[in-house]
C-alpha cells in the first residue's frame, strides 16, 4: 500500500489523505552511504492525481521491517501521467542548519546525537551510532545531511567512520551495516542477468611497508600469499607514520627497540593482504533478477535475492575468494520484491551528488527567467497596442499630442512627446506623467505594478513601489515596512532574498549585508622552483664536511588581511610532487640518487621573523644560507600526524585542503608555514629522500567592508 500525507502532517499511524493504488510504478533505490530515493510515477487521471503536490509526503514498503516516509521535490506531469523522485524524509534535514556546532572527543553515539541536538531549529530526528571511535569535528554554517555523509574533510564518516541506516526518523550510524552469510558466487562472463567487471590496476602483490621517517623493514619487502597468481610480482608501498621508534625512554609514543617495529610492520602488511585484499582485483556486479531468472544458471545465484544491503558477497575467481558488498539495491514496491542490487565497493558520501543537482537547477532557472518574462512582456505590449481602435492626434509646432478624446481641456489618456522626452498621462495634459524617458536618460515610473513587472519572481505576486526613476529602485519605507525582494524558481522554491540584511542565497550563504560584500582574499607562496619551493629540509653546507647545518625547508605564506575584513572562513591547499634528487653527499663521501618526498606535513603559524645569513664578494655572485623559523602548530590542520603525500616518484602532484583555520587569523600581517614536523636529517641523502616540492595557497573567504 502507498500513502499520501500532507506535507505539515506528524502522524502517520493512519491511511493518510489516500491510498494510490492505481500507481503505475514505485522503484525504491537506495545506495550504501548515499541515496535514498524512489522513482514514482501516477496517472495523470486518477482519483488522487490532483493532491500529489511538492513536499507532499508517500509512505512506502521498502523490503524493510517498516514501510518508509519519503518527501516529494518536484515532479513532471505529461499527458497521461505525473512523474516524481521523492527523497526519503531523512533528507528533510539539509533544510536545516549546524551554525557552529563543535562535538570534541566524543565516540560515534555521542557525536552524531550531539550534531542532532544542536540544529538551528527543532525537529524530530534521533541518532544511534555502535562506534567506540572517539573524535572532534567543528561544522560552521553546514547543513545536517553534508555534515553526517558529506565529502567534508571532518564530516561524521570521514572522522568516525560508519555506515548510515535510516529508518524514517531514526539516523543509525552503524560501523558495518549488514551480514556476513558466506554466500558465494561463481565470476561468469556474457551470463544474461548479471553483468561482471574486474579492475586489477592497483593490485599489490609485494608490498615495502614504511614506518615513521623512512624506517624500512630490512627485507624491506612482504610478500602476498597470492603472489605467484600473477606473471610477475606488482610493487607497491604503504606508509605507517605511526611506527616509529622512540627517541626517549619517556616518550609515550613508539617502540623501545627496532625489532618490535619490524615486527609491527610485518603485521600491518599482511594485514593488508588478510584484511583489506590489496592483492586481489576489484570486482563489481551488476544484477537483474528479471532476465536472471530467465536463465538456467539462475539457480546458482538465487541466494542473491535474500541479501540485503551492505551484507557481503564471495566471488569465487582464478582460486581466489574476493570479498564483496551490496553497495546498491532496487525494490519494487507494488511487486514488494528486489528487482537488481549491485555488487562491489560503496562510495564513501553522496553529498557532492546533491551539489550537482543543486548547481544544475540554479543553471537551468536562471537561463529561463529572462527568456519567459522577456516573451511574456512582448505579447502583452502588443496585444494592448492592437486593441487601441479610437484616438486623436494633436499636432503641435514643438510636440505631438496623442489623446483619448479631440479637446486638450477634455482629454484624460495623454501621450506627449517633444525634443525633452516623451511620456504618459492619465489624468490629462498637464500631468503629472507617471511613464516617461528623458532627454537626460531618465525613466520615471511612479507607479509600477504586477501587471507591468512579473512579480512572481520577486515576491509572491505583488510588489509595491513607491519610485521607480532612472538607476533607483526602492522598495518599503513609509507604511510598507522593509523592502524585500524573494527570487523563486517554477516550483515556488526561494532561490534568493534581497532585504535589509542583504543578499542571501537560499543555502545560507550572504553576497553582501551589515558585515559588507563578501569577498575571497587569495595568497599564493612564493614558488621559487617553477611555481614550487622546497618542502621538506635545506641543508647550508659551509665549504667542509665538519660545518654542515641542515633546517627545515618550509612552504611559507605571507599574509596580510585588511583592518575592516570579517573572516568568515580560511583553508589553505597544499600541492605537493616528488623530486627525482641526485648529487654527492658530503657528510656521507658518496653519491646519491633517489626520489624524495615530504612526510608527515603540518600547518604552522611563524612565531618569529624569518633570518638569512648572506655570503657576498661585492658585484658579483652570492651564497643564501636560510635559518629555520620559530613558529607554533596549528593544530590538526592536515590531520593529527599531518599529511604524507601518497604519490613517492613520479611526475604526479597530489593536493590537501586544510580544515577551517580561521579562528587562527587575525586581521593585519602574519606568516603561515608550511612544515614537515619530522627530526632534522643528519645527512645529504636522508635530507633529500625526505624532501619535496609543494606550493600553497590561501583563502581567506568573508566581508570586506
Amino acid at each position: 500500500m502507498i500513502n499520501l500525507y500532507d506535507s505539515k502532517c506528524t502522524d502517520f499511524n493512519n491511511n493518510g489523505i489516500a491510498s494510490l493504488i492505481d500507481t503505475n510504478k514505485c522503484e525504491v533505490i537506495e545506495e550504501l552511504n548515499g541515496e535514498f530515493t524512489i522513482e514514482f510515477e501516477y496517472p495523470k487521471n486518477s482519483k488522487y492525481s490532483d493532491k500529489i503536490d511538492n513536499d507532499m509526503i508517500i509512505k512506502v514498503d521498502t523490503g524493510g521491517t517498516e514501510r518508509q516516509l519519503f518527501r516529494i521535490k518536484g515532479y513532471e506531469k505529461d499527458l497521461t501521467t505525473i512523474k516524481a523522485t521523492p527523497q526519503h524524509i531523512s533528507y528533510d534535514l539539509i533544510d536545516n542548519a549546524l551554525d557552529d556546532v563543535y562535538p570534541q572527543n566524543l565516540d560515534g553515539n555521542a557525536a552524531i546525537n550531539w550534531i542532532l541536538d544542536h540544529t538551528q531549529y527543532n525537529h524530530k530526528f534521533t541518532g544511534f551510532s555502535d562506534i567506540t571511535k572517539h573524535g572532534t569535528a567543528r561544522y560552521v554554517r553546514k547543513n545536517v545531511i553534508e555534515a553526517i555523509i558529506g565529502d567534508l574533510d571532518n564530516s561524521f564518516v570521514n572522522i568516525w567512520g560508519g555506515e548510515i541506516e535510516r529508518n524514517n526518523f531514526n539516523i543509525r550510524m552503524l560501523s558495518k551495516r549488514g551480514t556476513d552469510k558466506g554466500y558465494k558466487i561463481k565470476y561468469a562472463k556474457n551470463l544474461s542477468g548479471i553483468d561482471f567487471s574486474k579492475d586489477d590496476s592497483n593490485i599489490i602483490t609485494r608490498l615495502r611497508p614504511i614506518g615513521y621517517d623512512g624506517l624500512l623493514l630490512p627485507e624491506k619487502y612482504v610478500d602476498s600469499p597470492l603472489i605467484n597468481n600473477y606473471p610477475h610480482p606488482k610493487i607497491g608501498e604503504i606508509e605507517y607514520s605511526d611506527i616509529k621508534l622512540k627517541e626517549n625512554e619517556d616518550d609515550e609514543d613508539g617502540f623501545d627497540t627496532l625489532e618490535q617495529c619490524y615486527v609491527e610492520l610485518r603485521k600491518r602488511a599482511n594485514q593488508e593482504f588478510s584484511n583489506n585484499n590489496i592483492d586481489k582485483p576489484i570486482i563489481n556486479a551488476k544484477v537483474d533478477f528479471v532476465d536472471l531468472s530467465k536463465t538456467i544458471q539462475y539457480k546458482d545465484y538465487k541466494i542473491l535475492t535474500d541479501v540485503k544491503l551492505g551484507d557481503t558477497v564471495y566471488v569465487s575467481l582464478d582460486n581466489m575468494l574476493i570479498s564483496v558488498r551490496v553497495i546498491k539495491t532496487v525494490y519494487d514496491a507494488l511487486l514488494h520484491r528486489f528487482t537488481s542490487l549491485e555488487l562491489g565497493e560503496f562510495k564513501d558520501n553522496y553529498i557532492t551528488d546533491i551539489d550537482k543537482n543543486v548547481a544544475n537547477v540554479v543553471k537551468r532557472e536562471t537561463k529561463n527567467i529572462s527568456t519567459n518574462i522577456l516573451n511574456s512582456a512582448k505579447e502583452e505590449a502588443t496585444e494592448l497596442i492592437l486593441q487601441a481602435t479610437t484616438g486623436y492626434i494633436v499636432l503641435r509646432p514643438n510636440e505631438i499630442l496623442i489623446m483619448d478624446t479631440n479637446n486638450t481641456n477634455t482629454a484624460r489618456k495623454v501621450w506627449r512627446w517633444n525634443v525633452n522626452g516623451f511620456g504618459y498621462s492619465s489624468t490629462g495634459v498637464n500631468g503629472p506623467y507617471g511613464t516617461a524617458i528623458t532627454m537626460n536618460g531618465a525613466i520615471v515610473a511612479d507607479f509600477i505594478t504586477a501587471g507591468t513587472i512579473n512579480a512572481n519572481l520577486i515576491k509572491t505576486g505583488t510588489m509595491s513601489l513607491n519610485r521607480l526613476l532612472g538607476d533607483i529602485l526602492s522598495l518599503g519605507g513609509n507604511n510598507n515596512a522593509n523592502g524585500k525582494i524573494e527570487i523563486k524558481n517554477s516550483n515556488g522554491n526561494t532561490m534568493a532574498i534581497l532585504d535589509v540584511n542583504g543578499l542571501t542565497l537560499a543555502n545560507g550563504a550572504k553576497l553582501f549585508g551589515g558585515n559588507g560584500v563578501l569577498s575571497n582574499f587569495q595568497y599564493i607562496s612564493s614558488g621559487n622552483y617553477k611555481g614550487f619551493d622546497l618542502l621538506g629540509y635545506s641543508v647550508n653546507y659551509y665549504g667542509n664536511s665538519s660545518n654542515i647545518e641542515y633546517t627545515y625547508g618550509d612552504v611559507t605564506l605571507d599574509v596580510y588581511i585588511p583592518s575592516d575584513f570579517i573572516i568568515t572562513n580560511a583553508y589553505v591547499t597544499l600541492q605537493h610532487t616528488p623530486v627525482a634528487w641526485y648529487g654527492y653527499d658530503q657528510s656521507l663521501d658518496k653519491d646519491y640518487d633517489c626520489w624524495g618526498y615530504a612526510r608527515n606535513i603540518k600547518l604552522y603559524k611563524a612565531t618569529g621573523n624569518q633570518n638569512y645569513k648572506f655570503d657576498i664578494s661585492y658585484l658579483s655572485s652570492f651564497d643564501l644560507y636560510t635559518k629555520s623559523l620559530s613558529a607554533s602548530e596549528i593544530p590538526n590542520a592536515f590531520g593529527s600526524n599531518g599529511w604524507t603525500p601518497s604519490t613517492h616518484s613520479g611526475a604526479i602532484y597530489e593536493t590537501k585542503t586544510s580544515i577551517d583555520i580561521k579562528e587562527h587569523l587575525k586581521n593585519g600581517y602574519q606568516k603561515l608555514v608550511i612544515r614537515c614536523s619530522g627530526n632534522l636529517p643528519t645527512n645529504f641523502t636522508n635530507a633529500a629522500q625526505r624532501t619535496g616540492v609543494g606550493r600553497a595557497i590561501l583563502n581567506v573567504i568573508g566581508y570586506k567592508s
